[in-house]
């Protein structure tokens, strides 16, 4: 299991996209973030393999991309 936390200014919808080391999108959430600190779960069976992803976090506020292994 990973934890993918965030903080956030104000309340606001979130959005993660995760992306396969070819760029194809394998995975959405979306789910309502608090001010402050936020955190989401994320086990093995979310994503289709284990692999390198990479996840774009989209708000309100920004965007932010990072890369994340699963094993």
């Amino acid at each position: 299991m990973t934890m993918l936390r965030f903080r956030l200014p104000e309340a606001t919808d979130v959005t993660l996209r995760f992306f396969d080391a070819d760029g194809r999108e394998v995975s959405t959430r979306t789910t309502a973030g608090e001010a402050g600190d936020n955190q989401l779960r994320l086990s093995r069976t979310d994503l289709r393999q284990p692999g390198i992803y990479t996840y774009l976090l989209e708000t309100a506020f920004g965007s932010a991309v990072r890369r994340l292994i699963m094993y």
